[in-house]
């Protein structure tokens, strides 16, 4: 009986330390450099028009997001 709890004691301490691990340390991502894309995107401009198949390109220019629609 001693054994079986020994057992089953090591096992909980196993699966603890098997989750106590699982959590990634995720560090944010560095500023954005040159020009990125979207392609293919639904745009919802806000005042009921919707763009289909659209291309958005973000520029990062002086600290502030510039988004350009094609």
């Amino acid at each position: 009986m001693k054994n079986k709890y020994t057992s089953l004691l090591i096992l909980t301490l196993v699966i603890f330390a098997i989750n106590a691990r699982a959590q990634e340390t995720v560090y944010p991502a560095g500023p954005q450099k040159g020009v990125s894309a979207i392609t293919h995107a639904t745009v919802h401009v806000g005042n009921g028009t919707v763009l289909t198949d659209a291309t958005i390109v973000f520029e990062m220019v002086f600290q502030y997001q510039k988004v350009l629609l094609k």
